[in-house]
């Protein structure tokens, strides 16, 4: 039992014939008094003390705590942050090349259209020119009929001329 400064101020001691110096005794018991209240005062300031540190210490532990949680939240988010970067920028690529992919198709096809016009246009010219060279000759034969007799040498000269050059075309 820890006794208070109170209690010690308080204590009365029975008188005995033979005992001891009362003044002494109550002068020891005064200095006695002193020092204890003094410890007494100390022990409740570093109780006091101990208690704040504590507390403050809990305070601490549960900032560690937060922190830590805090920080491991931070890294999950950072990670799936990069996860949800790294799948959209392969999804940006698989467009772009899909639209690329298409792009080419259209390209591709415009050129076949392009060429199969070219070369309908070439069948057009050589139907064109067969047809004017055709008709050309036929004239040709039509003036030479009418002609002079003298001339039918020359002509059929020249009709085999015609045909030849309209045979290398």
């Amino acid at each position: 039992m820890v006794l208070t400064p109170v209690e010690l101020e308080s204590k009365e001691f029975s008188r005995a014939m033979r005992g001891y110096n009362s003044e002494e005794v109550d002068k020891f018991l005064k200095n006695v008094l002193k020092e204890y209240e003094a410890l007494y005062r100390e022990n409740k300031e570093l109780k006091d003390a101990y208690s704040r540190a504590m507390q403050e210490l809990e305070k601490y532990k549960n900032l560690e705590n937060t922190i830590t949680k805090t920080l491991v939240t931070a890294q999950k988010a950072a990670e799936d942050a990069r996860k949800n970067a790294q799948k959209e920028a392969e999804l940006i690529i698989r467009e772009a090349r899909l639209k690329g992919d298409e792009l080419l198709a259209e390209v591709e096809e415009e050129i076949q259209k392009k060429r199969a016009d070219y070369e309908d246009v070439v069948k057009k010219h050589q139907v064109a020119f067969t047809e004017l060279k055709l008709f050309l000759l036929s004239h040709l034969q039509l003036l030479e009929k009418n002609e002079p007799d003298s001339s039918e040498e020359d002509s059929t000269g020249e009709e085999e001329e015609i045909m030849e050059s309209s045979e290398e075309v």
